[in-house]
């Protein structure tokens, strides 16, 4: 969507490009992949398995691209990418807070690394807390902050796309609520940073909260898209979307009935800036030293709201 966003403001077109997603089966699941066809309807959409040779890619679509396109940079994968794949232009497009504070294997990388992006497509840049990725300080880089108006226009044309979807009927209802709680759910359990017991608890304590004070409230559970199971509460009764389409998509704007609560998700962040709603930290036992954009994100919401106390 932020890439969306960012082709908007220059006036570029999505069926000029192709767009790889590259990964492995267990982290992009064929709904993912249908619901970014979806979003890009007049572009081809082609899984990429990292395990596969590159050559499945490039056979198809060829080596040879005026522009490239990377959401991450400094990883063994991207810098393989990178290496293969002839461009002129370099774009990075923002992939969460990760993008802004490289998790530490990435920063390692990046000692011995001076790839610098033509264009960064980085909207929360634009916030006074998080500003300019601290490795592009010696770029030249293009940088296209957020833009309400090309955000807004794209998030509508999503809308239209999906309104046939559940997800927006959730929307819908959303709004409507006297008052509204989005949870949005992690998979921090992959990373090792919080068992999935742990995880789960959590975010079923909050629920379990707000359940007893504002039994009337609305409650929205959105599972994070790599979320394989068993963390989220599904013995409460809530509102889940089926598709992993972007909840920014879903997320109203500018309301003060809507309040989004994760344990450490850049949700968080575009909630609070780009939608202007009401941030909460869930509170966990989640061990943040181990990344710095996790730790980040705890920090930002700290500084601009209370924690989620369920």
């Amino acid at each position: 969507m932020f890439f969306l966003a960012g082709l908007e403001q220059t006036g570029g077109d999505i069926q000029d490009w192709v767009v790889g997603l590259i990964g492995r089966p267990n982290n992009i699941p064929d709904d993912m992949i249908g619901i970014c066809r979806a979003m890009v309807s007049k572009s081809p959409v082609v899984f990429v398995d990292l395990d596969q040779p590159l050559e499945s890619f490039t056979d198809a679509f060829g080596a040879v691209f005026d522009t490239l396109a990377i959401s991450h940079l400094f990883g063994n994968k991207e810098e393989d990418i990178i290496d293969r794949i002839s461009w002129n232009s370099l774009w990075l497009t923002e992939n969460g807070i990760a993008t802004y504070l490289l998790p530490p294997a990435r920063a390692r990388r990046l000692r011995h690394n001076s790839t610098c992006p033509d264009t960064a497509i980085l909207p929360l840049s634009g916030h006074p807390l998080i500003g300019r990725p601290p490795y592009l300080s010696n770029c030249s880089s293009r940088i296209l902050k957020h833009d309400a108006a090309s955000y807004l226009r794209v998030r509508a044309r999503l809308q239209a796309t999906f309104s046939n979807y559940h997800e927006m009927a959730v929307a819908k209802q959303i709004r409507r609520a006297e008052r509204c709680h989005i949870i949005v759910g992690t998979s921090l359990y992959r990373a090792g940073l919080i068992t999935k017991h742990d995880e789960r608890e959590a975010y079923s304590s909050l629920i379990s909260g707000i359940r007893e004070r504002s039994p009337r409230d609305l409650i929205v559970w959105k599972p994070h898209p790599r979320a394989q199971s068993g963390n989220h509460a599904n013995d409460f009764p809530v509102i889940t979307p089926n598709q992993p389409i972007p909840i920014e998509v879903m997320l109203p704007h500018d309301v003060n009935n809507v309040v989004v609560h994760s344990i450490a998700s850049t949700t968080l962040l575009t909630a609070s800036y780009m939608h202007k709603l009401q941030v909460k930290e869930v509170v966990s036992n989640i061990d943040i030293e181990k990344l710095p954009h996790v730790k980040f994100v705890q920090r930002f919401v700290r500084k601009t709201t209370q924690k989620s106390l369920g």
